[in-house]
């Protein structure tokens, strides 16, 4: 309604949201009347945050209304966060893929170097020669009561910081080092020969893996397990 009956007191009311007015228009009346004014705004104001809403007015006893806001999300912000999770499971693949690829490639080194070891025919004699010396010290020590793998440190305090074992040096120590350096230096063992039974004398329980095992090394090859001679 306008104020009064002066041609210059009209009423209006204004709606401000985000940045775009809507004007009711001037108003005027001789006496009280009331004109509703419907205030509709659709459009996409390009805002982000707080949106202000504002409303001015002149010659009005009193108004009422609501706002009703409908967010829409930006089709770039849309792109932006797929690119940004895109980016984010593939920089993970890659790190995964590059961990797998790693790990695969120490389990073949690691598989290749157990062939070799496995395979090396100089190492596998290495291996028997050691091996038979140490049954033959056994066969002739063990009539006598003489023991290999004596222990002759003593177990690391827990107050020592450092974790440093001591040696034994008692009379056990030394008949036991005299042992060893007898059974080391009387015998060329360079010159120990032996000789590989077939694989019959075995177990025959096991005479069907042995028959289907396969071995670089010729003396091996369907011949795992083996008594020996020397």
């Amino acid at each position: 309604r306008a104020n009064s009956a002066s041609s210059a007191a009209q009423a209006f009311c204004n709606f401000s949201f985000g940045g775009k007015i809507v004007n009711s228009g001037a108003n005027y009346a001789s006496t009280k009347t009331t004109k509703t004014v419907p205030v509709n705004i659709d459009f996409i104001p390009d805002l982000g945050g707080n949106i202000p809403v504002s409303v001015s007015y002149s010659g009005v006893f009193g108004f009422y209304g609501a706002v009703t806001i409908k967010c829409v999300l930006k089709q770039s912000i849309i792109n932006g966060w797929k690119n940004n999770i895109y980016n984010s499971l593939l920089a993970a693949y890659n790190e995964k893929l590059a961990q797998y690829d790693s790990e695969m490639a120490e389990d073949e080194m690691d598989e290749s170097q157990a062939e070799v070891k496995e395979s090396n025919p100089a190492l596998n004699r290495i291996v028997e020669q050691r091996e038979l010396k140490r049954a033959c010290i056994e066969m002739i020590t063990k009539p006598f009561c003489r023991k290999q793998g004596e222990k002759f440190y003593e177990d690391v305090n827990a107050c020592d910081k450092y974790l440093i074992p001591m040696v034994q040096q008692n009379a056990a120590f030394e008949e036991y080092a005299s042992q060893v350096k007898f059974f080391e230096q009387a015998f060329d063992w360079k010159l120990i020969s032996y000789l590989f039974y077939p694989y019959y004398w075995a177990d025959k329980c096991n005479w069907a893996e042995l028959m289907q095992s396969e071995n670089a090394d010729a003396i091996f090859k369907h011949s795992y397990r083996q008594e020996w001679l020397a």
